[in-house]
């Protein structure tokens, strides 16, 4: 009966949309600069914002963007401050740390296969 009762909550919340969808893939990527997972966890194609360049690109371009950000500002950390879902999709705001300053961070993202891909990211 229990874990009827259970299967039938999570599917109401499934339904509902009312659960977040995990973005630690993309965070645990932030946390160390990890490009590659970054280009694993972007949408086919993305807007990207860093100091200095802003532009609508590629994964594996969008990734060199942020690779080349990360090679002069290595993370020491990433905190989540904000995440919401809504209708298939969601954003992310938080804060990357690095040896010489805090940056804030604005991800949006698309739900494709169970999976958060990102569609934007700014840092600034």
């Amino acid at each position: 009966m229990m874990r009827k009762l259970k299967t039938t909550i999570l599917a109401l919340f499934t339904a509902w949309g009312v659960y977040a969808a995990d973005i630690t893939p993309i965070t645990e990527a932030m946390k160390s600069g990890n490009t590659g997972a970054l280009s694993g966890s972007m949408y086919t194609e993305a807007d990207v914002s860093v100091p200095g360049v802003s532009q609508r690109a590629s994964a594996a371009e969008a990734a060199g963007i942020l690779g080349r950000f990360f090679q002069g500002n290595p993370p020491t950390g990433f905190t989540v401050v904000h995440q919401a879902d809504k209708n298939g999709g969601g954003f992310v705001v938080g804060k990357l740390q690095t040896a010489s300053r805090e940056y804030r961070v604005n991800i949006t993202y698309v739900i494709k296969d169970g999976r958060a891909l990102m569609q934007t990211i700014r840092i600034e």
